[in-house]
């Protein structure tokens, strides 16, 4: 509880209500933001900026033993205005993590065959990556001879510098 007494010592919440009217401000403007319900159901600037500050009003997350008794309470059983906004955001990004994990996923299988391609294409047997350092992403990681990384680092020099 040292923690978060240090914590709430720290915490100024003028600031944190300005920082979060600026970000869901213009988070609401962005495109690709609009697929998502937990943005395009914000309102607009005025009544977001009252709505942030009737959560903060209405909060006890900032009264230390309201907060001490909220940590031995279950998430569900939680009743604060600043947690329920809180946590349709948590829900779209644990939802979201998952999309770019499936995304990265696919990536991962496709990334081997575009350098297969890149290779018959280029007519070479090695192709550097975009900042042109020689990425060895084959097999496990291990300690290698020190021999083979410069003969590795000789090749390299030769062929593309």
């Amino acid at each position: 509880m040292k923690r978060v007494s240090s914590l709430q010592n720290d915490y100024y919440p003028n600031l944190e209500q300005v920082i979060l009217k600026k970000i869901l401000s213009g988070a609401v403007t962005l495109p690709e933001l609009q697929q998502f319900s937990e943005f395009t159901n914000l309102p607009d600037e005025v009544e977001l900026y009252e709505l942030i500050d009737e959560l903060y009003d209405d909060t006890d997350l900032f009264d230390a033993e309201d907060f001490e008794e909220m940590l031995s309470e279950r998430d569900e059983d939680l009743d604060d205005p600043e947690i329920e906004f809180v946590r349709q955001f948590y829900e779209l990004n644990k939802s979201e993590d998952k999309n770019s994990d499936t995304r990265n996923g696919k990536l991962n299988i496709l990334l081997p065959q575009l350098m297969e391609v890149k290779k018959e294409w280029l007519q070479r047997s090695f192709i550097p990556d975009a900042n042109r350092t020689v990425r060895l992403t084959y097999g496990y990681k291990s300690v290698l001879p020190i021999i083979f990384l410069k003969k590795w680092v000789l090749i390299f020099n030769r062929f593309y510098y």
